[in-house]
């Protein structure tokens, strides 16, 4: 009879020794399985690493340690044949013109973009004071007129309205109150906030 017929696949749990019959292949059950878990010693326990005492190792070997003359003699004589990274290069990628360069310009403000635009400003002409700029500031509230936020949660910067790159002078006049994000965003568009903030009052 069908109903008398006994399961031939039972196996036996190695963690609580009881018969089972599902499909799992050493337990009978998810907890049996983490139990033997906890149990189980790790394959390195135990085990060091020699790479700590390797490197205190060299680093000890080579304390003290000097090339000596004939040795530093070759070397200097291998790196005169080697030719420059910058061999054949002009102008300011190649030795003192390089703006990196030792004895020359490192500073942001002198570099070649901060030359470039010096050179745009003489060339396009207009001049203002800072008692302008300081009234001009005051005149809008000390407000960026693009996002309307004021000092000191934001820090004003001049923008030209008409930029330097493309003929703008440096008059008051073409000058508005923006923070460093809206000046930044804006980049060399031509866009004047004055009226638009007449039209919004």
């Amino acid at each position: 009879m069908r109903g008398l017929q006994t399961n031939t696949h039972m196996k036996i749990c190695q963690h609580c020794k009881k018969e089972y019959g599902n499909k799992n292949p050493k337990y009978c059950c998810q907890q049996c399985y983490w139990n033997t878990l906890k149990h189980c010693i790790p394959w390195n326990k135990g085990l060091t690493s020699d790479t700590d005492e390797r490197v205190k190792r060299n680093s000890e070997n080579k304390r003290g340690y000097t090339h000596s003359k004939e040795t530093r003699k070759i070397i200097g004589e291998k790196g005169k044949g080697r030719p420059a990274w910058n061999k054949g290069l002009t102008g300011i990628n190649a030795g003192e013109d390089h703006y990196n360069w030792q004895g020359g310009i490192t500073a942001l403000s002198n570099s070649i973009y901060g030359k470039q635009r010096r050179d745009r400003l003489r060339e396009n002409g207009g001049s203002h004071t800072i008692q302008q700029w300081n009234e001009l500031k005051v005149k809008y509230d000390f407000m960026c007129l693009c996002c309307k936020r004021q000092e000191p949660e934001i820090s004003l910067q001049k923008d030209h309205i008409m930029p330097i790159a493309r003929g703008g002078t440096n008059d008051i006049e073409n000058i508005q109150p923006l923070c460093k994000y809206c000046n930044s965003r804006k980049r060399t568009a031509c866009i004047n906030y004055q009226p638009l903030l007449m039209f919004a009052n």
